[in-house]
């Protein structure tokens, strides 16, 4: 396990947390730094996403039981989220620590 450049106990550094998405077609907005990987997974209902970094604006469609991981590259991110009926995400923030992705 020489080669093994992860910490010893990474998910102690890892943010987790619940979201509820308000259905009408409210959008929810959050902005992300500092992170290495954004992983989200659909609980219920469906949603529209997009990711906009330096002014491009990326977007998909999920119903539940999706997983997203969407690489965040330390570099700061927004995200936009919508749901006519609601939707439950569960989301884990992996830091730029956990993983060391140098060869």
């Amino acid at each position: 396990m020489d080669d093994v450049r992860l910490f010893q106990f990474p998910h102690l550094s890892w943010t987790q947390f619940l979201m509820r998405l308000p259905s009408a077609g409210k959008r929810l907005s959050f902005k992300v730094l500092a992170t290495k990987c954004f992983i989200s997974i659909a609980l219920s209902g469906r949603r529209s996403a997009s990711q906009i970094t330096h002014c491009q604006q990326r977007g998909w469609s999920e119903n539940s039981g999706i997983v997203s991981c969407v690489p965040a590259d330390h570099d700061q991110h927004t995200y936009l989220m919508t749901s006519d009926s609601g939707c439950d995400l569960f989301n884990v923030l992996i830091p730029p620590e956990s993983i060391d992705d140098r060869d």
